[in-house]
């Protein structure tokens, strides 16, 4: 009786029928199992951040990007403790001049001239800033597990002012802080997913390929992990500029902070560099004003004294009296030698570099005094 039965004449007729539905049941299972367990593994990570803050820095390949090991070799276990990473800009890149000349580079120099322990990494990628720092040290560092880092941000944390447009008038930028252009997603599958869906592979390339000629081989900013090429220029006078400087200057300092307590937490002892003051270069008369970006040097100076002020306030306040942070004003260091010791308003020659190489020995030496020599000793 039940052979005749309408369910089984159907089943009989279409055989295949019951094997797509088990495999549509088994596709759902999984599906719904996979988003339980992302759920819930994003669940025990997360913890509110504002968005203004941190994870913008949304350009995973710039951790793998050859750029990181431009000027060093890739980290490794066999060399020399104290094993230093250096993290910045252009003025940790020593972009413009040999690398032999940066200031990692001549810091590593001293430490085989001292002939006992140390070894310093160049990791400055011309354009980033703080919260690529903050980025890097929370993927690059566990990775390789070094015994110290130098933090040396600022200047690409200002804003981005384009020109002045007559008395107080400015044009510039002031991205979305809310909805970046290239938001990181810290979740690894969601990550995935999201890149899979949103881009081809062919558009992916373009993306990626746009990104690297026009922010980190054209000096681009990186302020938050986006390109600033993507938003359209404002009008405004110096205290719109104030106000925006205002809030880059805070998200600097947090985002600072959370970079040298993450540090801490994992054992690695941490540097501050406090850049030196923007200055005009009137001694140079291919400057104009004195500043590369005719016009807006002025403000952007002002900007910066503001920004590395408040910077210094917020790292005495929290570390002066950590013995495992050292903070370095280079401020003070270069005051009145900008004609001998920069090349512009704001990176050093070889010879600065040097200087500086050798302050930041000395601020290991401090930290390690068992591991590396004096640096009196080694001149």
């Amino acid at each position: 009786m039940l052979y005749y039965s309408p369910f089984i004449k159907r089943s009989a007729m279409r055989p295949g029928n019951q094997a797509l539905k088990n495999l549509a049941a088994l596709c759902f299972g999984l599906a719904l199992t996979l988003a339980i367990l992302l759920m819930i593994e994003t669940a025990l990570r997360f913890h509110y951040d504002d968005p203004r803050k941190f994870y913008y820095s949304a350009n995973p390949h710039l951790v793998e990007h050859t750029d990181l090991f431009k000027r060093s070799p890739v980290p490794s276990p066999l060399d020399f403790p104290p094993r230093v990473f250096c993290l910045g800009g252009s003025t940790t890149n020593g972009c413009n001049m040999p690398f032999k000349w940066s200031y990692p580079n001549l810091l590593d120099a001293l430490f085989k001239r001292a002939g006992k322990g140390g070894t310093a990494y160049n990791f400055g990628i011309s354009g980033v800033n703080s919260v690529t720092t903050n980025f890097f040290i929370k993927n690059i560092l566990p990775r390789y597990n070094p015994n110290c880092v130098v933090i040396h941000d600022g200047y690409n944390d200002l804003p981005i002012v384009i020109k002045k447009l007559g008395d107080d008038r400015y044009s510039y930028i002031t991205p979305d802080y809310y909805h970046p252009y290239n938001p990181y997603i810290k979740n690894p599958v969601v990550r995935y997913l999201s890149s899979f869906i949103k881009f081809n592979l062919r558009s992916t390339r373009r993306f990626v390929v746009t990104f690297v000629k026009d922010t980190l081989h054209g000096g681009g900013d990186l302020f938050l992990g986006f390109d600033y090429k993507a938003f359209k220029q404002q009008e405004g006078n110096s205290k719109d500029i104030m106000r925006e400087n205002a809030l880059r200057a805070k998200i600097m300092v947090e985002t600072e902070l959370d970079s040298i307590d993450y540090s801490l937490k994992h054992g690695i002892k941490v540097i501050v560099i406090l850049e030196p003051h923007i200055q005009p270069m009137h001694f140079l008369p291919q400057f104009g004003t004195g500043f590369r970006d005719e016009k807006v040097g002025e403000i952007l100076a002002e900007c910066h004294k503001i920004q590395q002020s408040l910077y210094l306030v917020a790292l005495a306040k929290k570390y002066g009296t950590n013995p495992d942070v050292r903070i370095m004003d280079m401020r003070e260091i270069f005051k009145g030698r900008y004609n001998e010791l920069f090349y512009d308003e704001c990176h050093l020659n070889g010879k600065g570099n040097f200087i500086k190489a050798e302050y930041v020995y000395y601020a290991v030496w401090k930290l390690f005094p068992d591991l590396i020599r004096p640096i009196n000793e080694i001149k």
